[in-house]
């Protein structure tokens, strides 16, 4: 049988081959294609504000982490003014929940964050799919409906003894935050004899908005205890009896108005509970039980479990108890159990921690403890400040931390910005300076040049002069000098911008000293700049300088950052953001009207 003879086998010959190579450019291009294709998995789908993955309900704000999520180089598009709805399309993506669009409130190439849409499924699954210009995610079916929330003791409860509450179907992890008694995303109601009872108050000094938690997230160590809050940080059970409780469950959630509020999302039913009798010889026994673990826990034991159970009754046992962790080696402990002694008697408080604080001298934690509450030590700042000096020269780092971090505090108080104050400040860090460059470490680097950034003399900016050369925290100790201000320093200061650092290669450690000098040296840094903007090594170095120009409104300034966009297209979307905010007139218009106005400022055509 002749397969390839004259006439007809070569015709059919030419058209396999023809045939072939096409199925391989459409082979080419499906390969192509599919490299593109958004891709996502079921266990990447997480609340916003959250670690692990969760049923969802209609309303849930959402983020989505995977591949090729959105147009190479991410999505700059605004959104729309402020109380409008969601955009269901951003920069070519668009998301569905079952079919429904969902709003969108950013885009970005591995990360997608929506609502989800108030149609939804409240039950069962359904797919989630994700479109990027017209190219399909595969659908993914993520869970849908969340059970009710059930309450349970972990044991047997007493009188002035912890109270820890297990939540079905949450794997609760304590703690939430460093705020003993905050659960972030959730709160307790109480009852007795029907009656609410008003959760505990504690004297705080206006400490940030929480938004970690139970629904929210956590700081809790891996190996802290799971499953359970401790509710006797938010009441106190002196009586026995029985009592009712109720979990509120709470989320923050972005607000076109307000910013951020907290949006209730749980309720249990009231469950019955029974506190026991206790006595005061137990509760004591108990106590030096708990001591004699502490060495041996863990930081996720103590915080979790061993330091939130003494604080079921802030007396003076639990205190003399806690108290010694205030100089615990992590840093985790050391922090949470600051922020625990609000929760004791200020006078208790003032009478235990002095003594100590002498012997043993202050830690960071110690110093926010006591910046605005000068009350807690006896005799006030002033005897405080007095005990500083001895602690600074010590060759603890974590001491010499401390000490530092609370003569930088100082300045912010009326007290401390006194001429007998600033002078006996600078002489104190002055004196100590030799010392903390010898004993200390970089986070005590890091605080001495701040300290000396405070001290306009030329003692302070030799000694800044030497750590840059020393290389001991050099950005902060640049940035000092010009918080000194000094007119002679602009040279060194320009010069040391220019500087390229092979391990540093696009300069980021000196990509901040652009805004520094404008800021302290005004007009008169604008040739420094220029020279910076024009001819530095380091990219983000002529880029930051760039934007000062820009904020000095010299036409170069436009020049510079757009040579930049075209030298690195990656920084593009950083240029048009900060032109938008720069200028008012912008903040909402695409990106291509953003450049066109960059290049007829530059001049380009």
């Amino acid at each position: 049988m002749e397969l390839y003879g004259p006439g007809r086998g070569l015709n059919e010959l030419a058209m396999l081959i023809v045939r072939s190579c096409l199925l391989s450019v459409v082979f080419a291009a499906s390969l192509g294609a599919q490299s593109d294709l958004p891709a996502f998995t079921r266990e990447s789908v997480l609340p916003v504000w959250g670690k692990r993955p969760q049923s969802l309900m209609p309303g849930d704000l959402i983020a989505i982490y995977g591949r090729h999520l959105a147009p190479a180089g991410g999505c700059t598009q605004p959104l729309p003014p402020s109380g409008g709805p969601y955009p269901t399309e951003l920069c070519g993506a668009q998301v569905t929940v079952n079919g429904i669009p969902a709003g969108l409130l950013a885009v970005l190439e591995n990360q997608i964050n929506l609502k989800i849409p108030a149609d939804a499924p409240a039950s069962g699954e359904a797919p989630i799919v994700i479109t990027v210009r017209g190219i399909r995610s595969a659908p993914v079916l993520v869970p849908f409906g969340k059970p009710k929330v059930m309450l349970s003791l972990d044991g047997p409860v007493y009188v002035h003894m912890p109270v820890w509450i297990a939540l079905d179907p949450y794997d609760a992890r304590y703690p939430n935050s460093l705020l003993p008694e905050n659960f972030g995303g959730g709160r307790f109601e109480v009852k007795h004899n029907g009656v609410l009872l008003k959760p505990l108050e504690i004297r705080r000094n206006g400490e940030p908005m929480i938004i970690s938690g139970l629904l929210n997230g956590s700081i809790a160590p891996a190996d802290s205890p799971r499953g359970r809050l401790p509710l006797h940080l938010q009441y106190r059970f002196d009586v026995p009896g029985r009592y009712e409780v109720r979990f509120i469950g709470t989320r923050m959630e972005p607000d076109p108005h307000a910013g951020i509020h907290s949006v209730q999302v749980e309720e249990s039913d009231w469950t019955e509970i029974e506190i026991l009798p206790y006595s005061a010889v137990q509760r004591e026994l108990w106590i030096q039980e708990q001591v004699s673990k502490m060495p041996s826990s863990s930081p996720g034991l103590l915080i979790g479990d061993v330091i939130p159970g003494l604080l079921a009754l802030p007396d003076q046992l639990a205190l003399s108890a806690i108290l010694p962790e205030l100089y615990h080696s992590g840093v985790l402990v050391r922090r949470y159990v600051a922020a625990s002694l609000p929760m004791f008697d200020t006078a208790l408080l003032a009478k235990e921690i002095t003594p100590l604080i002498r012997e043993k001298g202050p830690t960071e934690e110690i110093a926010r403890l006591l910046d605005g509450r000068e009350d807690l030590f006896q005799g006030g700042h002033q005897a405080f400040v007095a005990a500083l000096p001895s602690f600074l020269n010590s060759a603890s780092p974590v001491l010499q931390a401390g000490a530092l971090q609370y003569l930088i505090w100082e300045q912010n108080h009326d007290w401390g910005k006194t001429p007998q104050a600033e002078n006996q400040r600078s002489a104190v860090v002055l004196n100590a300076a030799p010392g903390i460059l010898e004993r200390g470490d970089a986070r005590s680097e890091q605080l001495l040049a701040e300290a000396l950034g405070s001290i306009k003399s030329d003692a302070s900016r030799n000694l800044l002069w030497r750590m840059i050369e020393d290389g001991k925290s050099r950005e902060q100790s640049s940035i000092a000098l010009t918080w000194i201000g000094d007119s002679r320093d602009l040279p060194r200061l320009a010069a040391l911008m220019m500087q390229a650092d092979p391990a540093d290669p696009h300069g980021y450690q000196n990509s901040s000293l652009p805004y520094s000098l404008h800021r302290a040296y005004g007009d008169a840094s604008l040739p420094w700049l220029r020279q910076a903007a024009q001819d530095a090594e380091q990219l983000f170095v002529r880029t930051s300088s760039a934007k000062e120009l820009i904020l000095a409104n010299q036409l170069d300034g436009f020049q510079y950052l757009l040579r930049a966009i075209h030298e690195m297209p990656s920084f593009k979307a950083e240029a048009v953001q900060f032109m938008r905010d720069r200028f008012p007139d912008l903040r909402s218009a695409p990106e291509d009207a953003v450049l066109d106005f960059l290049k007829s400022r530059a001049g380009a055509q």
